[in-house]
Parts: C-alpha cells; structure tokens; sequence
C-alpha cells in the first residue's frame, strides 16, 4: 500500500518528517516599514516595486558587501538591505 503514494520505505517517511519538522522550527520575517520600497531583482536585472511589511524568507544569511541579502517573497526574489528584515517569530 505504501508504494501506492509513492513511499518506498520507513527511510522516506522519516525524511519527510525532518523535512516538515525543520519548516516548522523556521521563523517568520518581514520587509521593515510601511508603504513600497524599490529593491534589486537579480534574476531581471531590473529594480522592482514592494511593498513593505510583507513576509520574506531569507535565503542568505550573510549580507554581500553592500550589506543586501537575498530573500524570497511570494513572486520573486530580491536582494534587501539585511537592516530591512525584521524576524517576526514562530508564527
């Protein structure tokens, strides 16, 4: 039954349970401030309108020597001023 969804083993579950755990030991962060902010979209070349307050999730954790991290937001991803993401908590 269990190669019917795709599970091959107890090996996959456990990998599957690490997977969900470690989601769920991440916390949440946002773009600090309110109203839009223009930010670099690296994979356009091209700065692109955002707007502030919305979450973000990291995907560097040490800032390039302008001080930006890049992050993900729902539709894309930015490079931020790492001063501009707040950590928000475990939501």
């Amino acid at each position: 039954m269990m190669n019917d969804v795709g599970l091959s083993s107890f090996e996959d579950i456990d990998e599957i349970t690490e997977e969900i755990l470690l989601a769920l030991d991440t916390p949440s962060y946002t773009l600090s401030g309110e109203g839009w902010g223009w930010y670099l979209d690296p994979t356009k070349g091209t700065m692109v309108k955002v707007r502030k307050g919305i979450e973000v999730i990291p995907l560097e954790e040490v800032p390039d020597e302008h001080g930006r991290i890049l992050v993900q937001t729902a539709y894309q991803i930015i490079l931020v001023p790492s001063v501009e993401v707040d950590i928000v908590g475990w939501n």
